[in-house]
């Protein structure tokens, strides 16, 4: 009896270690992050947004949309799509979603604690996307001159191209934005802050681009602050 006892409770034991494990790896995989998007923008069709500039005053245009290879703000002109100055602009409403502009790029919220805010920008690996297509010998050097063009963008869209995804992160510490970046974030961290940064950046899967990792870094800052 004894002996079934002991082995019941390795097994117990086992069983416990072994969930907690799986539920550690579903957590780091839960980044409600997409690997590809089939558009080149954000929105299906052109919406209406809001726009703040830095001088305070805000603009309404009935057709626009967040291109995506540069998380910038594009909008209709006639029969042009058009790309606005992004250093003009300080936030955007749009689909009710509240973006700021940080160096040029729009990000969105998605987890604050005691003040301290965790921006995302998502866009488009451009590069990915060139090695892609390099690899498959299938270059369009028209196609990849649309990606560059900061005056007119060519948003033609094909139902079987894939674009791989990339994420941007920054901090808002104290009213200020910082990217995500050891660099960056050396430079604005306490003692205690930057030792549990590091501890983060021993795990072999951690990524500054990786939502997971982003919000436990958003809580040790928080916590050390």
């Amino acid at each position: 009896m004894r002996i079934i006892g002991i082995c019941l409770l390795a097994l117990c034991l086992d069983l416990c270690f072994s969930q907690k494990s799986t539920a550690e790896c579903v957590m780091k995989n839960d980044n409600t992050e997409k690997d590809r998007v089939e558009r080149t923008t954000r929105f299906e069709s052109f919406v209406p947004a809001i726009i703040t500039l830095n001088n305070g005053k805000k603009v309404i245009n009935r057709q626009a949309n967040i291109l995506m290879t540069n998380s910038s703000l594009v909008y209709k002109k006639g029969w042009i799509t058009m790309q606005a100055e992004m250093h003009n602009i300080r936030s955007v409403d749009i689909e009710g979603v509240h973006y700021d502009c940080i160096d040029t790029l729009l990000a969105e919220v998605v987890d604050s604690i005691n003040g301290i805010k965790l921006y995302r920008s998502t866009m488009i690996d451009v590069e990915a996307y060139r090695g892609n297509i390099q690899n498959q010998q299938k270059v369009d050097n028209l196609e990849i001159g649309s990606f560059v063009n900061v005056n007119t963008v060519d948003l033609s869209s094909d139902d079987d191209r894939l674009y791989p995804l990339m994420y941007v992160y920054f901090f808002q510490i104290k009213g200020k934005f910082l990217k995500a970046h050891e660099r960056i974030l050396y430079r604005h961290l306490n003692a205690k802050q930057k030792r549990m940064l590091q501890i983060l950046m021993e795990d072999p899967d951690f990524s500054f681009s990786k939502l997971y990792y982003m919000k436990k870094l958003l809580y040790e800052i928080s916590l050390h602050s």
